[in-house]
């Protein structure tokens, strides 16, 4: 990509300019130095110069400056230095700032790429724009005949972005709004076309509040729900990201396991809550959820898999903090379900 950019010298001085104007441009990392030209400018290299007098008061035609733009997205700020004409040596940058790369970037982190696995996989990543970012959506492909959207996808639906927990992209890219966000969405994938049998990609996109988007990357996926042994499920709320208060919040979640013989025990004894990673209770287990029992009938928990745990948010300090639940089934299997971070207002 290569941008232009003017250079523009005035003579702030009472009186005219004597001798050789000498104006060298250089270029910081990630720029390349293209070409530089003006009028009345005898330019070679990355040096202009020009004779002629200029009255005080008075500028010179401007010098247009072209780099090729490489490396990391990021503003660079070009630097020049400035001598002859009577005037003291000058040292400087450039006061235009060039952002060069996308204008919106970032990072689609995992899973990693053709992931083989079964239940919930966690979709995480970070975006950034100069103009801040207003989403991330996750798409897939189209499997036979489904009815896509304009981009040609089908929507699996918006991540959440949650601030506060990634300060490593905040020391990589200051300056950034939003640069300590990251952005997650956790994917069930019983429930992609096919019962989450099969390959899917996976596609993170993310929007700008200039209306300007960005595919972050496409991550293959390899689902064989048919053969899986682990719980499964996920908890509804609080959603990721969410602000919650008072006393009495109620944590819904639901959980199944596979057939042929497992059973999550109805009392809900071999469900624990953890908030902080640190666990805290029991939900109250076995409740009715029709579109739970539609999409999984027959299995042993399809009638009841909906459970729920009141939570006392004033017993914990006001902040960011993690929920989960681990689900031990009747053969013992073992699985971390629902897993995100939640922040706490009261």
């Amino acid at each position: 990509m290569r941008a232009t950019y003017s250079v523009n010298l005035s003579n702030v001085g009472a009186g005219p300019t004597s001798g050789t104007v000498t104006v060298t441009n250089i270029a910081t990392q990630g720029l390349t130095l293209v070409a530089m030209t003006g009028t009345g400018w005898a330019c070679v290299m990355n040096v202009c110069t020009r004779g002629d007098a200029l009255a005080g008061g008075e500028a010179y035609p401007p010098i247009n400056v072209t780099v090729e733009v490489t490396g990391n997205p990021g503003p660079v700020t070009n630097l020049f230095t400035v001598s002859g004409g009577g005037f003291p040596s000058y040292n400087g940058s450039y006061p235009a700032t060039i952002n060069y790369g996308p204008t919106v970037f970032g990072s689609f982190d995992t899973p990693a790429d053709f992931w083989i696995g079964t239940g919930t996989v966690s979709l995480t990543g970070w975006a950034l724009s100069s103009a801040g970012i207003a989403s991330v959506w996750v798409w897939r492909d189209a499997i036979g005949n489904e009815p896509v959207a304009e981009n040609g996808l089908v929507s699996i639906g918006p991540a959440t972005i949650v601030p506060g927990i990634r300060p490593d992209v905040a020391s990589a890219f200051p300056g950034y709004p939003g640069n300590n966000a990251g952005w997650g969405l956790q994917l069930l994938t019983n429930e992609l076309p096919d019962s989450g049998n099969g390959v899917y990609h996976i596609h993170a996109i993310a929007t700008d509040n200039d209306y300007r988007s960005v595919e972050l990357a496409v991550k293959t996926l390899s689902a064989d729900n048919s053969v899986a042994v682990a719980p499964f499920g996920t908890i509804d709320t609080p959603a990721p990201g969410a602000t919650v208060s008072g006393s009495a919040y109620v944590n819904f979640g639901w959980e199944l396991t596979p057939n042929p013989a497992t059973v999550i025990p109805k009392d809900g004894s071999t469900i624990v809550v953890y908030i902080d990673n640190a666990p805290v209770g029991h939900p109250v287990y076995n409740n009715y959820r029709v579109d739970i029992a539609t999409l999984f009938p027959g299995l042993q928990n399809s009638d009841g898999a909906v459970g729920y745990y009141v939570l006392d948010t004033t017993k914990l300090s006001n902040g960011l903090h993690t929920i989960a639940w681990l689900v031990t089934d009747s053969a013992g299997n073992l699985e971390g379900t629902g897993s995100r971070y939640f922040y706490v207002q009261n």
